[in-house]
C-alpha cells in the first residue's frame, strides 16, 4: 500500500497528457521488476506513454563512474532518438 501512495503522489505532480521519461537511481535498471511496475503505473495514472530510459548498458559498462556531462549527453541523445519524446514536451521523473 505504501508504494501505491508514493506513486500517486508522484503522478499528481506530472502533467497527465504528456509522456513521461523515467530515470532510475544507482543500482537499479529499467529491466528490474520494480522499475517496470513503476513505469507501467505512471503511464496508467497519467494516461500517457511512460518509459524508463536506460543510460548505462546492463552487464557491461556502468554509468556509476561516468561524469555528469557524459550521463546528461547520453540521456539527451536517447531522448532525441526516441519518437515518444523527440518532438514534444514531456515529463521527467528521476529516482534516487
Amino acid at each position: 500500500m505504501k508504494s501505491i501512495i508514493i506513486i500517486l503522489s508522484f503522478t499528481l505532480a506530472l502533467s497527465s497528457s504528456l509522456p513521461t521519461a523515467i530515470f532510475h537511481g544507482l543500482g537499479d535498471a529499467c529491466i528490474y521488476p520494480g522499475m517496470h511496475h513503476l513505469t507501467k503505473e505512471i503511464g496508467k495514472q497519467t494516461g500517457a506513454h511512460a518509459e524508463c530510459i536506460e543510460i548505462g548498458e546492463i552487464g557491461t559498462e556502468t554509468s556509476w563512474f561516468w561524469n555528469f556531462e557524459k550521463q546528461a549527453r547520453t540521456a539527451c541523445d536517447k531522448l532525441l532518438n526516441n519518437t515518444n519524446f523527440n518532438n514534444t514536451r514531456f515529463n521527467v521523473m528521476g529516482l534516487s
